[in-house]
């Protein structure tokens, strides 16, 4: 009974990793934003890639998200959304470099759009990680 409750209380723990921030960030620059260039220049070659692209905004960033839930191990979802929010940062500055014009609120948006949908698929991630560990605790106790 100690052993279970023991474990309770360490999954109610509030963790912050900062190498997770870290990675995380390294993980959307280089599985979203290169894919994301690489589609954005050949969009012009077959149209089918324009879609692909456009799906690829956000769909990559709920993967990359969940992925980065999924892997780590006794961390919180805080990291893959402060992450996920740096991100979005630094995209808006070179947006907002690339076009020359001022930031607007509609642009900031994005900000919160990849904040919610970081936060939701890192959830998802660390759900499905629950289940896993709690399978194999299951079959290891039998």
């Amino acid at each position: 009974m100690t052993d279970r409750r023991n474990l309770i209380m360490e999954k109610k723990k509030f963790s912050f990793d900062v190498r997770w921030v870290g990675f995380g960030f390294c993980f959307f620059v280089t599985m979203h934003l290169l894919p994301a260039y690489l589609m954005y220049q050949l969009r012009f070659i077959s149209p089918a890639l324009t879609i692909v692209y456009d799906v690829w905004i956000f769909a990559g960033i709920a993967l990359i998200a969940f992925l980065i839930g999924y892997i780590s191990r006794a961390v919180t979802i805080v990291e893959a959304s402060i992450a996920g929010v740096l991100y979005a940062v630094v995209l808006l500055a070179a947006a907002h470099q690339m076009w020359g014009g001022p930031i607007k609120m509609s642009t900031s948006i994005w900000i919160y759009a990849i904040f919610a949908i970081t936060t939701m698929s890192a959830m998802f991630g660390e759900a499905i990680q629950a289940m896993k560990e709690k399978r194999q605790a299951a079959a290891e106790a039998k």
